[in-house]
C-alpha cells in the first residue's frame, strides 16, 4: 500500500470514528434526573422528535434505525422513563 493510500485510508477510519462517536455518545447538554414520558399514540417519528428536543439523543435517525432494527417500532411502552445520568443512543433504543 503506497504512502498516500495509507494517508487515505487513516483519514477516512477517523472520519468514521468521529462521525459514528457524534452520532452515537450522549449530547453534551443531556439533561441529568430527567423523566421522559411516552404516552398512548405516540408515533415513533414523535418519540424521537422529543427525545431529540430535550437534548436526550443527538440523532433522530440513528436513534429510529436502532428502533427499527430490533423491531421496537411497532412495540412501543408507553410509560414514563427516568434518565439519570447520560447514556448513549444505544441504550436510549434498547
Amino acid at each position: 500500500m503506497s504512502h498516500k493510500s495509507q494517508f487515505y485510508f487513516a483519514v477516512f477510519v477517523f472520519f468514521v470514528i468521529f462521525i459514528l462517536h457524534f452520532f452515537i455518545s450522549p449530547p453534551r447538554n443531556f439533561p441529568d434526573g430527567i423523566i421522559f414520558s411516552i404516552s398512548n399514540g405516540d408515533s415513533l417519528r414523535t418519540v424521537s422528535f422529543n427525545l431529540k428536543q430535550k437534548n436526550l439523543i443527538n440523532s433522530r435517525l440513528v436513534f429510529e434505525a436502532l428502533v427499527i432494527m430490533r423491531g421496537g417500532d411497532k412495540h412501543i411502552i408507553f410509560a414514563d422513563y427516568l434518565f439519570e445520568n447520560k447514556i448513549n443512543v444505544f441504550e436510549v433504543a434498547g
